[in-house]
């Protein structure tokens, strides 16, 4: 009988036959970190990580963000593309870095005076309320198949708790309202479909949860299910 499998294996010098960045699209502050990691795929179809292998740069020669060793920073608003090259191979994830001041300058009195929003956004808030910052650093992991784990940092003030929210696809939910709740700074999203692209929005509440931050976003795709042959032998 011949088995094959699919196990993850110790790659050693061999080379990949494809890589892709981890997650493909995030957004975060000025000043602001995010980690990216690179997945490296073989000719026998087992896959393995490669962001210690691969070379790092940006198309905005740093002038909207930089990156150094998977860690990205983001220097100026705009948006910037972070690219990973291991040999001939190339890779990259989209970046968008929004200016500190981007939630405060959005924000618009409703005529009633029952709030405020961010337009387009979805922050809201009640009178007495205090927006609290929107989290910070947000970083999307793929844990398996069918599972990816959020972890992000608190921007502080009147944080309390968080919100979580995604939708299927390259475009994450425009506000939190019908979002999971986490007292923490991470969050696991279980119950996903295998090789599929999710995006989350992350937003944070203050102490009654009737004020929302516009939050961060963060896009990522699940592992695909490795495929086990078995062949009987005469």
């Amino acid at each position: 009988m011949v088995i094959s499998c699919g196990e993850e294996t110790e790659q050693g010098s061999q080379i990949p036959q494809s890589i892709a960045v981890t997650p493909t699209a995030v957004t975060l502050k000025v000043e602001g970190t995010t980690s990216l990691s690179v997945l490296g795929t073989y000719s026998d179809g087992t896959s393995a990580d490669v962001t210690s292998q691969v070379t790092w740069t940006t198309e905005s020669a740093g002038k909207t963000s930089t990156v150094a060793n998977g860690i990205v920073t983001g220097v100026a608003a705009g948006s910037d593309k972070v690219i990973a090259t291991l040999q001939t191979l190339t890779a990259s994830a989209t970046i968008t870095v929004e200016s500190l001041a981007a939630s405060s300058s959005s924000t618009t009195t409703s005529s009633a005076g029952a709030g405020t929003s961010a337009a387009g956004s979805g922050s809201t808030s009640t009178p007495g309320a205090e927006t609290p910052p929107d989290p910070i650093n947000p970083v999307a992991s793929v844990t398996s198949a069918t599972q990816i784990t959020l972890s992000w940092s608190s921007g502080g003030g009147s944080t309390a708790s968080y919100q979580v929210a995604y939708l299927l696809g390259a475009i994450a939910p425009s506000n939190c309202s019908s979002g999971s709740a986490s007292a923490v700074e991470s969050y696991a999203v279980t119950g996903l479909s295998p090789g599929t692209q999710y995006s989350f929005r992350i937003c944070a509440l203050e102490s009654t949860a009737t004020a929302s931050s516009v939050g961060v976003t963060v896009t990522a795709t699940t592992a695909s299910y490795h495929q086990i042959f078995v062949t009987a032998g005469a």
